[in-house]
């Protein structure tokens, strides 16, 4: 009997995170040709705003920010690093790009979620 209950529990779970991987958005890249015109701080993560706009098919159509990506400190152990290369990019003017994949929960779902930041000469 107690094995059936955990099998029955593994394939729950394992059902689970399927449905979640499955529903996960695939990373995209935002080209290498922005220039970071704002950068917002907060306690838990970094908005960073920047020219031209994208268009994305990771977070909500109707979203306003097609402008901005978000750096999440607790869900990216490179984050600080991230928003390190994204303050000395605007500090000196160099152009950025982005890697992105999923959203952030915050701004109705609207804002990417970066994962990598590239800097142009």
């Amino acid at each position: 009997m107690k094995r059936k209950i955990k099998a029955a529990c593994l394939g729950v779970l394992a059902a689970f995170v399927l449905v979640d991987y499955a529903n996960a958005q695939s990373p995209e890249q935002i080209s290498r040709d922005r220039t970071i015109f704002m950068i917002n701080t907060y306690a838990t993560y970094a908005a960073v705003r920047f020219t031209p706009d994208f268009d994305s098919s990771q977070c909500n159509p109707d979203s306003t920010l097609n402008n901005a990506v978000i750096i999440d400190f607790g869900a990216n152990k490179d984050a600080k690093a991230m928003y390190a290369a994204a303050l000395s990019a605007q500090l000196t003017g160099k152009k950025v790009g982005f890697g992105i994949a999923g959203c952030f929960s915050k701004f109705g779902g609207g804002v990417p979620n970066a994962y990598r930041v590239d800097i142009s000469d």
